[in-house]
């Protein structure tokens, strides 16, 4: 998986359709778990209120809406070794990983 803003590996992925299976595996070598929306959105507001720049809040502010928006699904806090970080749904993610045609995919930038 590749950052949808610079390009660099984020981490390596795997899908199996039957039994249902997703494993996502960071740069640095680590198993990586979706998190729970509700603490993803505290940590968001967290964000927001300590924002100090516009850019700051707009970030906040748009990972607090993809958030709200999916709210029912796993989702997956990756950042890269450049310290970009987005937000994606599991569903996203593996129907990215079905239509590449490449080893990589790049993620799809939700957050």
């Amino acid at each position: 998986m590749l950052c949808p803003v610079c390009g660099v590996i984020v981490g390596e992925a795997t899908h199996q359709r039957w039994p249902g299976d997703l494993t996502i595996t960071s740069a640095a070598g680590h198993l990586v778990q979706p998190t729970r929306v509700s603490l993803l959105r505290q940590l968001a507001e967290q964000q927001a209120a300590a924002a100090t720049t516009p850019s700051e809040r707009d970030r906040a502010a748009t990972r607090l809406t993809f958030l709200r928006t999916n709210a029912g699904e796993l989702v997956y806090d990756l950042s890269c070794p450049a310290g970009h970080g987005t937000l994606v749904t599991m569903p996203r993610l593996v129907r990215a990983m079905r239509r590449t045609q490449a080893r990589w995919v790049t993620l799809p930038y939700d957050a």
